[in-house]
């Protein structure tokens, strides 16, 4: 079954690796133009209001490698992945139901888990596939730049430490598509979740009285860390695993229990 949907999204995967390849190699290409204008850079960045900067990581220089990645690459790079990986994850479940594609295949000898498990695997293939793309393609981008070798891991690493947020997110897409029989709601559900969290994170940057609201936003946990230095924050860790570990145990055992509609 993992072999059959991944054939069947190939097109789909190979798009995406591609266009993420060749969207971070120009980032990482254009780095170039940054450092003959860091001085200016980073006075226009410094007198950008706080949230603002937030919004886009809160890197203090976006002349050195690890800011301007930070500011121009990875800030919102969870959230597109996270998107891109609802909208896959329900069109792969409830969106195949609401379709009456599993009222076909489930006739056939196949086990709900072996298909849901499948499914799953193809979700996080998918991650790992784009975020290795990403990372190949800035590396590769940042040293057209002339960027040091030994800081070009730190940068691969940058968009590693993504991968976790999107696992979760992941999951937690799963339980949707598994819970409902209707895509729409679940996309609609998940969507407002990453907003916000995104949200959430802005918020608690404008004064010291909210702040703790960034602490109820895993985007926020991993604006904390600092990849570049190969410091991922540990709450930013423990929260996204425990998203990974509750979300497939609740997705497999609600798809499970379904009452599927025909």
């Amino acid at each position: 079954m993992y072999g059959t949907q991944m054939a069947r999204e190939r097109g789909l995967l190979a798009g995406w690796s591609i266009g993420l390849l060749v969207y971070f190699f120009v980032i990482g290409v254009s780095y170039a133009a940054v450092k003959d204008h860091e001085k200016g850079l980073d006075r226009l960045w410094e007198e950008l209001p706080k949230p603002l900067r937030d919004a886009f990581g809160d890197a203090p220089s976006v002349s050195t490698p690890g800011g301007y990645f930070e500011a121009r690459g990875t800030s919102l790079l969870p959230l597109v992945l996270g998107g891109a990986l609802v909208a896959q994850a329900t069109r792969r479940l409830s969106g195949a139901e609401q379709a009456g594609e599993l009222d076909l295949i489930l006739s056939l000898p196949l086990r709900r888990s072996t298909y849901f498990w499948s499914h799953a695997a193809v979700g996080a293939t998918h991650a790992l596939a784009w975020v290795a793309a990403s990372a190949v393609g800035a590396m590769a981008g940042m040293a057209v730049a002339g960027v040091d070798g030994a800081d070009l891991p730190r940068i691969g690493f940058m968009l590693v430490d993504v991968l976790p947020f999107v696992l979760a997110v992941h999951a937690s897409a799963l339980w949707a598509g598994a819970a409902l029989h209707r895509r729409t709601p679940g996309i609609t559900i998940l969507a407002s979740a990453l907003a916000a969290m995104f949200l959430m994170h802005i918020v608690g940057s404008l004064d010291e009285s909210v702040e703790w609201v960034r602490w109820l936003s895993p985007y926020s946990l991993w604006v904390q860390g600092n990849p570049y230095e190969y410091d991922s924050d540990a709450g930013y860790l423990i929260v996204c695993a425990a998203y990974v570990v509750v979300g497939l145990f609740v997705s497999s055992f609600t798809w499970m229990r379904k009452d599927l509609k025909g």
